[in-house]
């Protein structure tokens, strides 16, 4: 398995019901493998995805500068919500497409 970044995103962007968005902790560590960037050091990014713009920073590092990122093209980004093997589990994965860093639409990919 290979290494991935981490996306941050507001809930409220996701196409989900109400009560699914309420079962999605603030952080649920979102990963993806689909941008490419890496800062010197070969850093696990994290990258903040918005309507109007994508950021990115270095991951392990707090107070590292986030920057912005001109991006266009998908993400695909994924997590489990709640505890794997329990009634309750989730495993959510969307796709959202992006054109110059201005979000075109995000829609899920697994039900």
């Amino acid at each position: 398995m290979g290494m991935y970044d981490y996306v941050k995103i507001d809930k409220e962007l996701l196409p989900l019901t109400d009560e699914q968005k309420a079962k999605i902790p603030d952080n649920p560590g979102w990963q993806t493998k689909d941008i490419q960037h890496r800062y010197d050091g070969g850093q696990l990014d994290t990258f903040y995805l918005s309507k109007d713009s994508i950021k990115v920073g270095i991951f392990v590092e707090d107070g590292m500068p986030i920057k912005d990122f001109e991006f266009t093209g998908d993400i695909i980004f994924y997590t489990g919500i709640g505890e794997h093997g329990s009634p309750g589990y989730e495993w959510m994965k969307f796709l959202a497409t992006y054109k110059r860093s201005k979000l075109i639409e995000i829609e899920r990919v697994n039900e």
